[in-house]
């Protein structure tokens, strides 16, 4: 039971690390404004500042990747709270088990 859990953590984890891992690149990539704008933030404050991106409605690049920017955000926040569930889980099931 509690190692189906740590598997479904580990892959929620490692699904997080790809979607940082896509959004560093994306910054590299950007037009020189948005780059400026995001270089050199932590993952932490990388993945708060894209969230809060507003892409707009016009078709430009910038556009394109603020999008593309704020979906992986928007996926690793998700994946936060699908972790901490798993990890609340396993808390209480370490906790039931061992019967404290």
């Amino acid at each position: 039971m509690i190692r189906v859990l740590r598997v479904a953590r580990s892959s929620a984890r490692k699904a997080r690390t790809g979607a940082i891992n896509a959004l560093k690149s994306l910054v590299v990539t950007a037009l020189v404004e948005l780059r400026e704008q995001l270089r050199g933030l932590s993952s932490t404050e990388l993945v708060a500042t894209d969230a809060r991106l507003r892409p707009g409605h016009e078709a430009t690049t910038t556009t394109a990747n603020k999008t593309a920017l704020r979906a992986l955000a928007g996926r690793c926040g998700a994946l936060d709270v699908e972790i901490a569930e798993l990890d609340a889980r396993r808390a209480c099931n370490l906790f039931c088990v061992r019967g404290f």
